[in-house]
């Protein structure tokens, strides 16, 4: 998490910016919940401005590589710090209709480096692969909580 504050002597509140990696958006609710508790916690009202990042981003393949690279399989490795009860979906686009094949190598890559080296159970993976077409094959991971 990344994070900023801003004084400003002409206004009595507290500016925090937060950076998390997180899959998804912050709901109203839980930015509503933790702008209180940061405000109590410091006792001083605060505006909280909030910013997410993917814990993972995309995994572009060259076309027809389906090897997972030191660099992408680092990226995967830090979700074995992440808590412990995790769901993780996959999304798989192939970059044409005949790498179908490549992309399903590419997600039981993806999925050996999660279950075995990050100790994520199968059943918590679920995973899609897209009949829609990109220039690049990419690979997405999101992760929530179960």
């Amino acid at each position: 998490m990344n994070y900023s504050i801003i004084f400003d002597n002409n206004i009595d509140t507290v500016v925090l910016a937060l950076k998390v990696r997180k899959d998804t958006p912050f709901s109203a609710d839980e930015h509503s919940v933790l702008q209180k508790l940061l405000s109590n916690q410091l006792n001083l009202p605060i505006v909280l401005k909030t910013e997410t990042e993917p814990f993972i981003t995309p995994l572009i393949f060259k076309r027809w590589d389906t090897t997972i690279s030191d660099e992408m399989r680092s990226k995967i490795l830090e979700l074995k710090d992440v808590y412990a009860k995790i769901k993780i979906n996959i999304e798989v686009y192939p970059e044409r209709r005949n790498a179908l094949r490549q992309a399903r190598e590419r997600l039981n890559a993806v999925i050996a480096v999660l279950s075995t080296n990050c100790h994520i159970s199968v059943e918590a993976i679920t995973y899609t692969i897209y009949d829609k077409y990109v220039d690049r094959s990419v690979v997405k991971i999101t992760v929530s909580q179960s």
